[in-house]
């Protein structure tokens, strides 16, 4: 038996669930606020005021950035999913999983610096960023914990 959580859901009944979950929030929402809905939380969680205007004018540093914190994320998610079991083991899981962990918590507990010394940033994207950060970094905490013989040293 596996520790992975999708074992037995098949790719076809996946996308299925993921679909679904889109339904029900596009219903909840309603079909007329769902614009409203997906501006907000580009603008308020992911390009954060600045890195829009930027891009607006056709810059590429908000692309680049982007790809970075992508690639960077992609890299962390499969040590992540290494830890887990879903993935082979990496070479310095244990480390590795450590790293991110602090990563993220000193993310989340930045919080009130930011707050202070990045007035043109928008409070939403920092808190909202924060709190996922945040929950990153207490899963991969409990991650780490349950699983600390298995990942080796």
């Amino acid at each position: 038996m596996t520790n992975n959580p999708l074992e037995g859901i098949g790719k076809g009944e996946f996308a299925e669930l993921v679909e679904m979950a889109f339904v029900v929030f596009e219903v909840g929402v309603g079909e007329e606020n769902l614009r409203d809905v997906e501006v907000v939380f580009c603008e308020e969680l992911f390009v954060a005021g600045h890195q829009a205007r930027l891009a607006e004018r056709g810059s590429l540093r908000p692309a680049i950035i982007t790809l970075g914190v992508a690639t960077v994320l992609g890299f962390w998610s499969a040590y992540a999913f290494s830890g887990a079991g879903i993935l082979p083991h990496l070479p310095f899981l244990r480390p590795a999983l450590i790293a991110i962990c602090t990563i993220y918590a000193l993310r989340a507990a930045a919080l009130p610096l930011m707050l202070g010394r990045m007035p043109d940033r928008s409070p939403g994207f920092l808190v909202w960023s924060s709190v996922i950060v945040l929950g990153f970094a207490v899963v991969h905490g409990v991650g780490i914990w349950l699983n600390w013989a298995r990942l080796g040293g």
